[in-house]
């Protein structure tokens, strides 16, 4: 027999709240996307050589 789960939307304000408690931490690869906390994928390394090209350009 399948269980029917409750979903349940968040606010911007929650959200944040969960960040400041430590229910949701840093290193957390999360986004609030229309009320969901949706796990992101991974930084894939095109991404990850881009990013540190502009922290480079940037400091």
């Amino acid at each position: 027999m399948a269980v029917q789960l409750r979903r349940r939307r968040f606010t911007v304000e929650e959200d944040d709240r969960m960040a400041e408690s430590g229910i949701l931490g840093e290193s957390d690869r999360v986004a609030l996307l229309d009320g969901e906390i949706v796990e992101m994928a991974a930084i894939g390394s095109p991404h990850a050589a881009c990013v540190t090209r502009i922290e480079d350009i940037l400091h």
